[in-house]
């Protein structure tokens, strides 16, 4: 049963999901995967609430930690959380973040300024680029897409060919990238989104508001939360961390996910 309200600073539901693969790595054996997205830093979520949520992830031990983009809505605040409490994520395997439609507005399209500010904080910054991270048995891929909104997400950076063997992860800030991405990539192991915030407020017995978007059902194998297969890919679209608009939530708690590899 979804809660029916959560504030600003909740405690976000902990989902944990299994990812069986024929050659798992020793490196990923016992110490999940961290995915946060929608943070949305400042206003609604100062420092001592985004304090405990970082917490409750490096609790999880993980041994590598993704952003799903919006992490503020505006510059003076993107500095301040890279300056303060995004320091407190680490992880052996590193800490990777894509860009959300709130990143471009607040930095006006500049990612060289959002860039310098998450290498400040040890956060490496993927925008239309592949990453390899060599393991003992395979090689870690994770691809991460630019948003969708005012920015240009390139599908061709998710067709590139894969080494063999290689965990792939896809991460892109909206579903709404699923039909550039889905038709013709190679094999991904697992996609990653945010943006909808679970609509937000998601009334039963009204359609949910998918919170930047119109008419959001219209595009291509767009859903507004949970796990899903598509096309043989699975598929991740997270109700995030933090509010926009609005300082609450209906029926839309925020999540945390891990992803444990077997």
């Amino acid at each position: 049963m979804k809660r029916p309200l959560c504030f600003p600073g909740s405690a976000p539901d902990i989902l944990y999901h299994d990812l069986a693969l024929p050659h798992p790595s020793p490196e990923l054996h016992g110490r999940p995967i961290a995915f946060l997205s929608d943070l949305h830093y400042g206003f609604f979520l100062g420092d001592e609430a985004m304090a405990r949520i970082f917490d409750m992830v490096m609790a999880h031990k993980p041994c590598l930690i993704l952003l799903g983009g919006d992490l503020a809505d505006s510059l003076p605040r993107q500095r301040r959380l890279c300056e303060g409490p995004l320091r407190m994520l680490k992880a052996p395997l590193g800490v990777y973040c894509v860009p959300g439609n709130n990143d471009y507005e607040a930095v006006k399209g500049d990612y060289c300024i959002l860039r310098a500010s998450l290498d400040r904080a040890g956060v490496r910054l993927l925008v239309n680029e592949r990453l390899h991270v060599p393991l003992d048995t395979t090689v870690l891929a994770i691809t991460g897409l630019d948003e969708g909104k005012y920015g240009s997400p390139d599908p061709a950076v998710a067709k590139l060919p894969l080494p063999s063997p290689a965990l792939h992860l896809l991460l892109t800030h909206s579903p709404w990238s699923l039909a550039a991405v889905l038709p013709d990539a190679p094999r991904t192991d697992l996609i990653l989104c945010g943006h909808t915030h679970g609509g937000q407020i998601a009334l039963p017995v009204l359609p949910a508001l998918a919170m930047g978007y119109m008419n959001p059902f219209k595009q291509p194998y767009f859903f507004m939360s949970g796990e899903r297969t598509l096309l043989g890919r699975r598929i991740i679209v997270s109700n995030g961390v933090g509010c926009s608009l609005l300082p609450l939530r209906v029926f839309a708690p925020p999540q945390l996910h891990f992803i444990t590899v077997s």
